[in-house]
């Protein structure tokens, strides 16, 4: 927490729904729901894309290979590239997944 002379700061904890019968009996209805029929609901583009990402990054961590690059990044993927330059973000993605294209190493100098 901050302490600061000018700022008044108050935690204050705050119990959990159980127990709480009408936080119960909509725990309740709220279970009863999901076995109900559901309706054919169109998803946005950006909802797809965001779990077509999820299931690619989830596979992907799977999939890789024991080994030491495994054992010390764990279950994390690597740090996006940190630059501003979008062509160079992608020059690093690329060399990090093994498709980096080397006759741009030419082109460019």
């Amino acid at each position: 927490m901050r302490h600061d002379s000018e700022i008044i700061t108050d935690a204050t904890w705050v119990p959990s729904h159980c127990g709480v019968d009408e936080n119960e009996r909509a725990d309740q209805i709220a279970k009863e729901a999901t076995a109900l029929p559901q309706a054919a609901v169109p998803v946005d583009v950006a909802t797809a894309h965001r779990a077509a990402a999820r299931l690619a990054r989830d596979r992907t961590i799977a999939a890789w290979p024991e080994g030491w690059y495994r054992t010390l990044m764990e279950n994390r993927l690597p740090p996006p590239a940190a630059t501003g330059d979008r062509s160079s973000a992608v020059d690093v993605h690329q060399l990090r997944a093994g498709h980096w294209h080397h006759n741009k190493v030419q082109t460019k100098f």
